[in-house]
C-alpha cells in the first residue's frame, strides 16, 4: 500500500468516540469551535473538512445531525475560519513547506464549492519558482513496497519499493502541462542538488509510467 499517513483519520475517529454520545450536539460545537480557533494550519483545514463533509452528500447520503461533529449553521463560520488560515499561509510563504500541502490544496478547492480557482492561481505563480518545483515534485510522490509471494522457500522475503505520483493531467488546482515542462526543464539544467536531482528524476520517471499505463 501508499505509505502516506493514517495517524489523523486515528484521531478523528478518536475524537467522535469520545464526544457523541456523550456530549450534546450543541456541547459538541460550543467546544470544538472554542478550541479549534488555536489549532494548526493542518489541523484547523482538517477539522473544517471533516465538519463540512458531514453535511454534504456521501455514497450512503448525509449522517443524521446528531451523529456530526458540530451543528450545521456552525460549518460555514468554521470554513472561513480555515480559509483565513490558508490565505495567510500561501501569503506568507509558508503554505509551501507544509507537509500537507496539496491536501489543503484540495481543501482549499472544496471549501470554495469546489472551485480551484483560488489554490490554481497560487500554484501558477511558483511555477517559474525552482524550490518549489521540487517541493511540489516531492509532495505528488509516494511509495507502494510489496513482497512476492513464491511457493515454499523461493517466496521474495524482501519487500520492493515503487515510486508512485499523485497527478494526472486532469488535475485541476495545478497547471500539469506547464508543470511537466517547467520539471524537465529544472531537471537538464544541472542546477540541482543531489537530493533533488533523486526527487525530480524518480518523479518524472513514475509519471511517465502512469501515462503509458504501465503503473501496476
Amino acid at each position: 500500500m501508499l505509505t502516506f499517513g493514517t495517524t489523523t483519520l486515528r484521531y478523528h475517529w478518536f475524537i467522535r468516540r469520545l464526544t457523541i454520545g456523550r456530549f450534546t450536539l450543541e456541547a459538541r460545537t460550543d467546544v470544538y469551535i472554542s478550541a479549534i480557533k488555536f489549532a494548526s494550519l493542518g489541523w484547523l483545514v482538517d477539522f473544517a473538512s471533516s465538519a463540512h463533509d458531514d453535511y454534504n452528500e456521501q455514497e450512503n447520503g448525509s449522517q443524521r445531525e446528531e451523529d456530526c461533529l458540530i451543528s450545521e449553521d456552525a460549518v460555514a463560520p468554521l470554513v472561513d475560519l480555515a480559509l483565513e488560515a490558508i490565505h495567510a499561509a500561501a501569503a506568507d510563504g509558508s503554505l509551501l513547506h507544509h507537509r500537507d500541502l496539496f491536501y489543503i490544496l484540495y481543501r482549499w478547492r472544496d471549501f470554495r464549492d469546489n472551485d480551484p480557482t483560488e489554490a490554481r492561481a497560487w500554484t501558477d505563480s511558483l511555477l517559474n519558482d525552482e524550490d518549489a518545483l521540487v517541493i511540489f515534485a516531492r509532495q505528488l510522490t509516494g511509495e507502494v513496497w510489496s513482497q512476492g509471494m513464491g511457493f515454499g522457500e523461493l517466496g521474495d522475503r524482501v519487500a520492493q519499493r515503487r515510486v508512485r505520483v499523485r497527478i494526472d493531467e486532469n488535475i485541476d488546482i495545478l497547471d500539469a502541462d506547464r508543470f511537466r515542462v517547467k520539471l524537465e526543464c529544472l531537471h537538464m539544467s544541472d542546477r540541482l542538488d543531489e537530493s533533488s536531482q533523486k526527487t525530480i528524476d524518480e518523479f518524472l520517471e513514475a509519471w511517465d509510467r502512469v501515462r503509458e499505463g504501465r503503473d501496476r
